[in-house]
């Protein structure tokens, strides 16, 4: 999904971002992670990003807030109240498609 957005939105994309380093000077510089561990990259903004698990610690709802998001509403808005065209949202606006999901057949000798 990153990728494709930023290339439509035409922005610098940087994937797998672990840290963000500095946001000043209209860039951003930012460690990703890699194979064999971690790189530093600087991009123009705006630009796209996503992010590993790694970038935060989650915090763990209390049991008010629990009890609050269970009975909270949640707006459904439908394509008539956003006011778009038909053809652009769903399946018929995707730019891209699933054809087939399958798993892979396994092979003698195949280690994880």
């Amino acid at each position: 999904m990153g990728p494709e957005l930023a290339e439509m939105l035409q922005m610098p994309f940087i994937a797998y971002v672990s840290k963000i380093e500095d946001i000043s000077g209209g860039k951003i510089r930012a460690q990703r992670l890699v194979e064999d561990g971690h790189e530093t990259i600087e991009a123009p903004l705006p630009a796209v990003i996503t992010v590993s698990k790694e970038i935060n610690k989650p915090r763990l709802p209390s049991l008010r807030g629990l009890s609050r998001a269970k009975s909270a509403a949640v707006p459904v808005w439908t394509v008539k109240e956003l006011g778009v065209d038909k053809s652009m949202v769903g399946l018929n606006g995707s730019a891209t498609k699933v054809i087939k999901i399958f798993f892979p057949r396994e092979r003698a000798g195949a280690r994880c």
